[in-house]
Parts: structure tokens; C-alpha cells; sequence
């Protein structure tokens, strides 16, 4: 940031102004994190991850999970005001068929999106339902068309509330890459195919700089092992002719992409090297078409999957991982300065004991948040880590309470350095939707 200023900032007062900004955001020192606690009903089981959102600008929070009603499961939300407590849960999908993983995405004034999977008796179809700051949700309509199953949505918002859908879908003979978009106020599209057919799709992921412009990926057979497949979408415009990210040879798994405000895009993935899965990545300038030859981000030796990545608005990226470490499984993450080289990766879970499902957020000042669950001998914790930007990260904190179970977490974060992060606690019969927010401290 130093260096950005020095040669950003024209002026005494300018030069002044930038160096304090980097004090503002350097002298971070930890997260202190609220006791966890219950956002959603106690009574029937939650399953699968919840999902959480905060604006960019007020710190406004959404969180979605999906709940068994005693007969089918349904998507259920619920919000917190900056500074406020959570809402009481409210329904979102219909009752009648089951619904499942929902996904959420909020603007920086507080509009909502959420969408999931809803059988029709028949077959899944995507829907999704929207929430203006301050009122209602909206009633559910459908986004993927009726015939074949569609799964995986993923969604994400621009700065001005327009939306961006994707999801996989049957077309009778193989998945495709499909997408839909809906501008602020209106309606969303037609959905429009991403991936050429032939070979299927899978495990469509999507992210949005502040203008609009869009990057998608997903992981497509090439007829002899699997590749990480793109495509991209100027605001305003068509999607391109999707165009390879990984190379050829060895199978390629699970991507992930992030873009920063001026439009370059990180995509992050495992590949198998022929011995063992190594995390890998690529990058793209917003006004160049072709992707960066891949580099290896996670050394070579043990296994390293499921990787996520994020990047603040100065561009820098931080990505973290799962690895094998011949004994158990760690967390791991590296970091990219904007236009220089990714770092080498260092530990972020202690080792003794089974790390997995590390999740990674960002704030516009560049301090981070990582959290994962991990096995204590007895049972699973949900921990974190944060990373005031410009420092090293912190010892790992135990966000839920011991005793229990807790699963699957997610991570966000406001403009203020607010993380908040939810998980679903395991109790017995009924499975409860935690959250706690945390706050850096100076």
C-alpha cells in the first residue's frame, strides 16, 4: 500500500492522506469475536451449509439455510442490521417439494438476493427471491426452464444491485453451464447456455467487479480428463465462446474465481500432477483476453484440495486450501500482490488434528478473515484466523462452543473490518443455523 500511494498520490496532502490510510488498515492487530449465537429455530433438522452475506457499505447482514419443516426441507433466511440483532427466520421457498442449497448475495445498500434448487415433482429447477433494504422478501420465481434437473446456483450482485445467476443443467444428454441475469429493478433473463455441449459442466462458479462485468467458470470433461473451462461477460454485452483456464493432460477439479474492481479475474482450482493434487491458479487483466499460463500455489508431495480465493480492491489476492500433511489435513493460504507473485503458502490451523472446509473473506481494506472446522479429539470447532492487511495472520481463535458439533461454516465481511461468520451446530436431533461477529481491534 506504501508503494501504491508513492506513486498514486500527487501532493504533500495526498501523500499525507495515503499514508494514514495505510496506518488505518496496518495497525489491525486481532478479531474479537461475539459468543456464538442460535439464528435459526430450534425443532427440525438443518442441513447442508448456511450461507452469509454483508453489504459492502452499512454492514448489513443475510443469512440463508435450508430446514426441515417435519415433511419436506424449505430455505429459510434471516437478517441482521449493522449493530442490530437477527431477524426472526423467515420462509422463503414454498412448501410442498423440498428445496436445497441456497445461495446469497447483498449490494452495498442493503438489496438481497437468494437462490436455490426446488423439486417440481419431477425434476430440480432453480429459483431465486429478492429482498429490497428494508422490506420483504419477494415471492419465488423460477430461473432454470422445466425438462431437466438444474443444480449448483451460485449467485452474485454488483455494486448497482444488478444480479448474476449460474447452475449446472441436464440437457438430456450432459450438463450445461447456463446463466441468467437480472438488472436492478427488473426481471431476470432467459437463461442462456455458457458451455458448449458434448461434455459436461459441472461446478459452475461466478464473480462480478463493481461495473458489472462478469467472469464465470466451471469444470468440463474434455473427452479424456477434466478441465477448468471461462467465460466472460462485459456489462451490457452477450458471454464470450468459453476459453480453457487449466492445461490439458492431468484432470482438473473444483474451480474457484474472484475479480477486483478494475476487472482482473483469479481463477483457482486443484489438478492432479500425476502423483498427487496440487492447487493451482491463473489470472487475467480486465483489458486482456487470454488467461495466465497456471502456477502451482501448494507444493508437490501430499494432496491439496478445495481451494477458495479472494481478492480486496487493490487487487491482492489471498487463497487458502486444504493439504495433507502425512499425518492429517491443514489449512494453508498464499497471497498475490497486486501485479506480483503468489507467496509460499504457510500454515494457518494447527496441526494434530483434521482441518477441512476453510472459507476466506476480505474487506476493502484488505484485512482478512479465514475459518474452517477442525477436530479437536472430540469433537468438530469452527475456528478463524484473520490477517490485518500488511501483517501475518493470527493464532486460530475456537468461534463455537465445545461439546458439540460444529459444521460447515462461511465468512463476510463489511467495509468497517466486520466479519461475520455462521455454521450449523450439530445438536442431536436438531441441527441449529449459529453466528457470531467479530471485529478488528487496534
Amino acid at each position: 500500500m506504501i508503494k501504491f500511494c508513492s506513486l498514486k498520490c500527487e501532493g504533500y496532502m495526498l501523500k499525507i492522506f495515503c499514508f494514514l490510510f495505510y496506518l488505518s488498515h496496518a495497525l489491525y492487530a486481532q478479531v474479537i469475536w461475539s459468543p456464538p449465537v442460535n439464528i435459526s429455530a430450534p425443532g427440525d433438522i438443518v442441513a447442508v451449509p448456511a450461507q452469509v452475506a454483508v453489504d459492502s457499505a452499512g454492514g448489513n447482514s443475510v443469512a440463508v439455510w435450508q430446514r426441515s419443516n417435519g415433511i419436506n426441507t424449505i430455505i429459510q433466511a434471516a437478517t441482521k442490521p449493522f449493530g442490530g440483532d437477527w431477524s426472526t427466520p423467515v420462509d422463503l421457498s414454498a412448501v410442498g417439494q423440498d428445496a436445497q442449497v441456497p445461495q446469497v448475495a447483498i449490494d452495498p445498500s442493503g438489496n438481497a438476493v437468494a437462490i436455490w434448487i426446488r423439486s417440481n415433482g419431477v425434476n430440480f429447477i432453480v429459483q431465486a427471491a429478492t429482498k429490497p433494504f428494508g422490506g420483504s422478501w419477494s415471492t419465488p420465481v423460477d430461473l432454470s426452464a422445466v425438462g431437466q434437473t438444474a443444480l449448483e446456483p451460485q449467485v452474485v450482485v454488483d455494486t448497482a444491485g444488478n444480479s448474476v445467476a449460474i447452475w449446472q443443467r441436464s440437457n438430456g444428454a450432459n450438463t450445461i453451464a447456463q446463466a441468467a441475469i437480472k438488472p436492478i429493478g427488473g426481471d431476470w433473463s432467459t437463461p442462456v447456455d455458457l458451455s458448449a455441449i458434448g461434455q459436461s459442466a459441472v461446478f459452475p462458479q461466478v464473480a462480478v467487479d463493481p461495473a458489472g462485468n462478469s467472469i464465470a467458470t466451471w469444470q468440463r470433461s474434455g473427452g479424456i480428463n477434466n478441465i477448468i473451462q471461462a467465460a466472460t461477460k462485459t456489462f451490457g454485452d452477450g458471454w464470450s465462446t468459453p476459453v480453457n483456464v487449466s492445461l490439458p493432460g492431468q484432470n482438473a477439479f473444483n474451480p474457484q474465481v474472484a475479480v477486483d474492481p478494475a476487472g482482473n479475474g483469479i481463477i483457482i482450482w486443484q489438478r492432479f500432477n500425476g502423483v498427487n493434487l496440487i492447487i493451482q491458479a491463473a489470472i487475467k487483466p480486465f483489458d486482456l483476453k487470454g488467461w495466465s499460463i497456471p502456477i502451482n500455489l501448494s507444493a508437490s508431495g501430499q494432496d491439496a484440495v478445495f481451494p477458495q480465493v479472494a481478492v480486496d480492491p487493490g487487487g491482492n489476492a489471498i487463497a487458502v486450501w486444504i493439504r495433507f500433511n502425512g499425518a492429517n489435513f491443514v489449512i494453508q493460504a498464499a497471497t498475490k500482490p497486486f501485479g506480483g507473485d503468489w507467496s509460499t503458502p504457510i500454515d494457518l490451523s494447527t496441526a494434530g488434528q483434521n482441518a477441512e472446509l476453510s472459507q476466506i473473506a476480505v474487506d476493502p481494506g484488505g484485512n482478512a478473515v479465514a475459518v474452517w472446522q477442525r477436530f479437536n479429539g472430540a469433537n468438530l470447532i469452527i475456528q478463524a484466523v484473520a490477517k490485518p492487511f500488511g501483517s501475518n495472520w493470527s493464532t486460530p481463535v475456537d468461534l463455537s462452543n465445545v461439546g458439540q458439533n460444529g459444521i460447515f461454516p462461511q465468512v463476510a465481511i463489511d467495509i468497517g473490518g466486520n466479519p461475520i461468520a455462521v455454521w450449523v451446530m450439530e445438536a442431536g436431533a436438531n441441527d441449529q443455523v449459529q453466528a457470531s461477529q467479530g471485529s478488528f481491534q487496534k
